[in-house]
């Protein structure tokens, strides 16, 4: 479908749904929830979050957190959310997009300002602190999967882009359609990543202000649709804005679509019976002490248990299975990244429990990281490897999951892979599983590196 295809059909379904207003109160309230969800869930979903919908439901709704997910996780969602009530009263209110506001909103979205693990351009693993409502003080350059550096605005280049990117949209915004002036505006945010974290949602959020501001329905972009949305802002870097446009215009018909049917009657996966289900699912939970977990919050003690029966043989695991690929290379350094501390591979062996826990003091996120470079086989991309796994550490729980700690600022991480309370241990199957995880993605890595067949 060309895009002037594509906005005939959205301008049909708009002037669709402007006829069928003015909408009953209680039922337009009840759209917009639906949206408001499914945008929450969607948008955080497609950054990492790991709240399925209907526990994003749960929480929006009804303040229920979900066993076994991360405190990360359930802020996101809360902040995500009182962005976008907010964002009701701004589209209400008509109120001009100013720098200001676009701090305010990420001050908003994020809720807090937290440290989180960076690669330094040397590849040391360190904590950076994210300030909500504040642009990047630092470069946040990432590594594509081919090996190449993709630059973003630098630090100093920001308010000066920034102001150049919302004088053009003061320019153009009575001109170009809105899905035009939407789309592109989204992905110029993107380019220049302002903030250390967040820079997605924002572009996604902003994105929907202006179409709603022009009347539109916000566009959901599905997390099932994350590799084409992706894809698709890939091709805009090349030149060809178009296909994101005609992305984001899709997305958009679908929601003018839906709308359009809620707006008459019809059901559009209104969460009416799932709310029956979770108000039931609460009151059980309240009358049955049985399902209730203890808290055990985290101290020295825990900590030694811990690296004892789980971390420890979790770390020489893993770091039994990996070092058979060292005799390949000849540069290899594994080990473990506490804070500013790096501890090698070989002297994890006689790390006591009681050294362990005296240098967690103040540290949420510890990584065991695992990089070889300088191989010794032909490759036309001779990037190193640099592979690890990343245990959060909260007030009552321990997260564990594998990143990729390839890259200049950032690392990609893969979804939790276990959130246990401190009183459970991982089982030897779980190490198990752990291993074969990061050895896989080891594996295929240096196989698209040398294009071996395995």
């Amino acid at each position: 479908m060309n895009l002037q295809t594509l906005i005939q059909q959205i301008e049909e379904g708009k002037k669709e749904l402007d006829a069928l207003r003015p909408i009953s109160p209680e039922r337009e309230a009840k759209i917009k929830q639906t949206f408001r969800l499914w945008w929450n869930y969607h948008s955080n979903a497609i950054e990492g979050n790991q709240l399925t919908l209907g526990e994003t439901v749960s929480l929006i709704l009804y303040d229920l957190t979900a066993k076994g997910k991360s405190y990360k996780d359930h802020r996101e969602v809360k902040g995500h959310n009182e962005a976008l009530l907010w964002i009701e009263e701004i589209v209400a209110e008509n109120r001009p997009i100013t720098q200001t506001f676009v701090r305010e909103l990420h001050q908003m979205l994020l809720k807090e300002s937290y440290d989180s693990p960076a690669i330094t351009p040397t590849g040391q693993t360190v904590q950076k602190k994210i300030k909500v409502g504040e642009y990047k003080t630092t470069p946040n350059h990432v590594r594509t999967p081919t090996g190449e550096i993709y630059h973003y605005a630098s630090p100093e280049e920001v308010p000066a882009k920034m102001d150049d990117l919302l004088r053009w949209y003061e320019q153009e915004k009575d001109d170009l359609h809105p899905l035009i002036l939407a789309a592109t505006f989204h992905y110029r945010f993107v380019k220049i990543h302002p903030f250390d974290d967040g820079d997605g949602r924002m572009s996604r959020v902003l994105m929907n202000l202006i179409l709603m501001q022009g009347g539109y329905p916000p566009a959901i972009i599905k997390m099932e649709k994350r590799s084409e949305y992706l894809a698709a802002l890939s091709e805009a870097d090349s030149g060809d804005l178009e296909k994101f446009i005609l992305f984001v215009g899709e997305c958009l018909l679908e929601s003018t679509d839906l709308y359009v049917r809620g707006a008459k009657g019809e059901n559009i996966g209104e969460s009416d019976d799932l709310d029956k289900q979770i108000a039931l699912l609460k009151l059980q939970l309240k009358n049955n002490p049985k399902i209730e977990d203890k808290l055990i919050k985290r101290s020295a003690k825990i900590e030694e248990e811990l690296f004892e029966k789980t971390f420890k043989p979790l770390f020489l695991s893993v770091g039994d299975k990996l070092s058979q690929f060292d005799e390949h290379f000849l540069l290899v350094q594994h080990g473990l990244q506490i804070k500013n501390t790096f501890i090698k591979y070989a002297d994890l062996l006689l790390y006591s429990k009681e050294q362990f826990s005296e240098s967690l003091i103040d540290v949420q996120r510890i990584i065991l990281s695992f990089m070889w470079a300088q191989p010794k086989f032909h490759t036309k991309n001779p990037n190193l490897i640099h592979k690890g796994i990343e245990i959060s550490l909260h007030t009552h729980e321990y997260n564990i999951k594998t990143v990729d700690l390839e890259g200049m600022k950032t690392f990609t991480a893969n979804e939790h892979l276990f959130a246990n309370k401190y009183n459970i241990q991982l089982t030897s199957k779980e190490i198990n599983q752990i291993v074969t995880i990061i050895t896989e993605s080891v594996l295929k890595e240096i196989q698209e590196k040398t294009n071996a067949k395995l």
